[in-house]
């Protein structure tokens, strides 16, 4: 069986490598050219999908986090990313808590980065005993996908690229949004929120029925069975966290085919 390690530039919440051979038990590529995540995040199902399958794929990489798939297009370019990871390595060198909050306060590629890489991701804690050591980013895997494979990126509402591939039967959506309970906030109703809201979405178009293939990761709560509750494919199954509790909670694989 595949082992899927970290494959990201760094720990990436929501990071889907951990279910990768659940999601994968209920995927279907026949007749598939192009696959697309409109919630990428790290990219971890179009990651895998290359690492273990010997057919080429168009992939399709987008996230409204514009500084995250900014941190894309330098990994796809060597001489970018050389002059990135100097940049990085210089501010991480002398990094103390105060630094860190000055930095953190940019909003900039370097400093998410460095707010999500260099950073112990322990809410409310910077450790004291914290040794640099330089960060290779080049040699991380996601580089040599992004490099090597015909990956597109965009920075748009996720529901868009549904809409512009629904009738696209060479298609594969694989949809992981942010959670509907936990990152509630992705969905206000702001003016200046990217995030429309994906699960609104869902139930006021008939998306079961779109001739694209699509798969959704999704909570395993009751208010998702509501609004998937037309679409009659659907497996859950158990997802257990790392750490100190070791908590266990229930993920939903919802596929219109």
């Amino acid at each position: 069986m595949a082992k899927y390690n970290n494959h990201f530039v760094f720990a990436y919440s929501g990071n889907k490598r951990n279910e990768m051979i659940e999601i994968n038990k209920d995927v279907n590529l026949e007749n598939i050219e192009t696959i697309i995540e409109p919630f990428c995040g790290s990219g971890a199902f179009s990651f895998y999908t290359a690492r273990d399958s010997s057919k080429k794929y168009k992939y399709i990489l987008n996230d409204a986090n514009k500084n995250l798939i900014e941190l894309f297009e330098i990994c796809k370019d060597p001489c970018k990313l050389k002059d990135f990871e100097r940049i990085v390595n210089d501010i991480a060198e002398g990094l103390n808590k105060e630094k860190y909050k000055m930095i953190i306060n940019k909003e900039d590629v370097v400093s998410y980065y460095i707010a999500n890489k260099v950073y112990k991701r322990v809410a409310g804690l910077f450790p004291n005993d914290y040794k640099y050591k330089y960060i290779d980013i080049h040699k991380c895997p996601f580089v040599d996908f992004i490099r090597n494979e015909q990956v597109s990126l965009s920075s748009v509402n996720g529901t868009v690229l549904l809409d512009e591939y629904k009738n696209d039967k060479t298609a594969f959506i694989f949809c992981d949004p942010p959670y509907l309970m936990s990152n509630n906030g992705f969905y206000d109703k702001s003016d200046d929120n990217i995030y429309e809201n994906i699960y609104e979405n869902v139930y006021h178009k008939n998306v079961n029925e779109y001739k694209c293939k699509i798969l959704f990761c999704l909570e395993s709560i009751w208010i998702v069975d509501l609004i998937f509750s037309k679409f009659k494919n659907k497996r859950t199954f158990d997802k257990k966290y790392r750490g100190l509790n070791k908590r266990v909670c229930k993920f939903t694989n919802i596929t219109n085919y």
